[in-house]
């Protein structure tokens, strides 16, 4: 997740990042907005807690509390939309990465060895992981919500196979 100060310093970057990504630049200023919202009220929470441990008079204390409550449930919305749109904020991206309509577009930069050759057809995780019985994605997606992956024994099976 990008930090919220570097998000601050670098708008211009963010939205010129998203808008290569296919994901709308508006995301940004709303997050400013949400953000610049969000610091006011966890000042104001604050400078009410503050002002609540320095007195002395129990009725103002008593005031400063419900004061301070308030000011909380205030942030708390706030905070969960901040939360939602911050995990949509995209990371930055090369400047030498070129930019295509699909994954047709991308191209072999350079390469390192030779690809491994397999006398057998070769399977991708998730076929090597229910051939193993060592991922349940049933209780994953149970659990999580979404495709997740779980297995006790996929640590150890994982280290003997390679």
């Amino acid at each position: 997740m990008v930090d919220v100060k570097f998000i601050r310093e670098n708008a211009e970057l963010l939205k010129d990042v998203s808008q290569k990504k296919r994901i709308d630049p508006k995301i940004i200023d709303e997050i400013l907005e949400v953000d610049k919202a969000r610091r006011e009220l966890i000042l104001k929470a604050e400078t009410v807690r503050a002002e609540q441990k320095k007195t002395k008079d129990r009725e103002e204390g008593a005031r400063l509390k419900t004061g301070f409550k308030e000011a909380e449930e205030n942030l708390k919305p706030v905070e969960e939309r901040f939360n939602r749109l911050m995990v949509l904020v995209p990371n930055i991206i090369s400047p030498d990465t070129p930019v295509g309509e699909s994954e047709a577009d991308n191209r072999e930069v350079y390469r390192w060895g030779e690809p491994k050759k397999f006398n057998f057809q070769a399977k991708d995780h998730v076929q090597l992981g229910r051939d193993l019985d060592i991922i349940d994605f049933e209780r994953g997606t149970k659990v999580g919500g979404f495709r997740g992956y779980t297995g006790e024994r996929i640590c150890s099976i994982w280290h003997r196979l390679f």
